[in-house]
């Protein structure tokens, strides 16, 4: 699989769209799947990686419920 194809079903898999049968990709979905990434990179620039855990396991308290790896 070529890199590209690669970062495109990474970018499909973050928008969270669902493709239709036939189709591997569309602009929106593919744009929708850069926006989280972009916002994820920023996020990671933020915060360190104890500080975000330390936030999951905060919001799984106050939510009640499981927000642990999937």
């Amino acid at each position: 699989m070529k890199d590209a194809e690669i970062i495109k079903k990474f970018l499909i898999k973050l928008s969270g769209r669902l493709m239709e049968w036939g189709k591997n990709d569309t602009a929106p979905a593919l744009l929708a799947g850069l926006w989280n990434f972009l916002q994820m990179m920023e996020v990671l620039t933020i915060y360190d990686i104890d500080e975000l855990f330390k936030m999951r396991d905060d919001l799984s308290d106050i939510m009640g419920i499981n927000l642990g790896v999937v």
